[in-house]
């Protein structure tokens, strides 16, 4: 048995593995109702310690498996804290957190109380700046559908209207949601995009400006932090290249024979021929305002063709 007598409570290893936190008459309310806590090794998720401050203690958490993991959570929920009296029991109890974590991932943080949300949606969120963005994210996992993966999401506004700016392996999302104005979601499929510009507030927490340029148009957002703003651009980029890829490989099949009669008429219908010149036209337009480059052009125009 191995003990570690921490400033609210007493941390016990018992022979067989099994962790009890024993909490002293110095434990805060919300722990003195338990007296003590059993934790064998089985239920065991995560373990961390975390170190003090000017007025802070440092300590010892435990999170039990099938529970969010909530720094600011009560500790009947979640997990559990020991306080340490200093730097020294800090050093004491790392070498029983590295086993305790041997071979494991750190359990996803859950950003709200009442909501457990998707695992990609919850990890996103635990690297994402949230400011003013609470809302939106409760909101998102109604836009995204079981087969799209959500990679990087940080605040962010569009035509006015803040939320957040996610990115997902298929789209570019801005989701906005308020008691004032209600709902909007806007949507960009990643095959869409043929450029994407940014303009860095170049410090802190300001807004910059990000432009995304499509066949069709363009759209600006506004996205806090320099740090979100140039990961998002790089994530769209690489996607917009990724499909750039895609469209240029060979077809899996022999090519289908072109129809003959009435269906080749059907399929050179004004309606569609118009539509194609319309859009090599926007293209011509951008490629001309240096909007795109023409090497670009040339990939945008081939992809379109290759549509009819």
């Amino acid at each position: 048995m191995w003990q570690l007598w921490g400033h609210d409570g007493t941390l016990v290893v018992e022979d067989n593995g099994d962790l009890v936190f024993v909490f002293g008459p110095q434990a805060d309310p919300a722990k003195a109702r338990f007296g003590h806590r059993r934790f064998p090794r089985g239920v065991i998720a995560w373990a961390e310690t975390v170190d003090g401050g000017w007025l802070a203690k440092p300590y010892f958490r435990l999170h039990r498996i099938g529970e969010p993991r909530r720094p600011d959570a009560d500790p009947s929920r979640n997990s559990d804290i020991l306080l340490l009296t200093g730097d020294d029991q800090v050093a004491a109890v790392r070498p029983l957190v590295a086993e305790l974590c041997a071979d494991r991932e750190p359990p996803v943080e859950q950003p709200f109380d009442d909501v457990v949300l998707r695992e990609d949606i919850a990890r996103a969120a635990s690297d994402a700046d949230l400011f003013l963005a609470k809302r939106s994210l409760r909101a998102l996992p109604e836009q995204v559908t079981d087969d799209e993966t959500v990679e990087f999401m940080t605040s962010g506004s569009h035509d006015g209207d803040s939320g957040l700016v996610v990115v997902t392996d298929r789209r570019l999302l801005h989701v906005s949601e308020s008691r004032m104005f209600g709902s909007s979601t806007l949507s960009i499929p990643v095959g869409q995009i043929v450029s994407v510009e940014m303009s860095s507030a170049g410090f802190g927490e300001a807004a910059g400006s990000l432009v995304v340029h499509t066949s069709s148009g363009e759209t600006a957002f506004d996205v806090v932090g320099d740090d979100g703003l140039k990961e998002i651009t790089a994530r769209l980029r690489r996607a917009a290249d990724d499909a750039d890829r895609h469209a240029g490989a060979p077809p899996a099949g022999p090519p289908a024979a072109p129809p003959a009669g009435p269906a080749a008429a059907a399929s050179a219908a004004p309606g569609g021929t118009q539509r194609l010149l319309d859009e090599l036209r926007q293209l011509g337009e951008l490629r001309d305002s240096g909007v795109i480059t023409p090497e670009e052009f040339d990939r945008l125009k081939d992809r379109l063709i290759g549509d009819i």
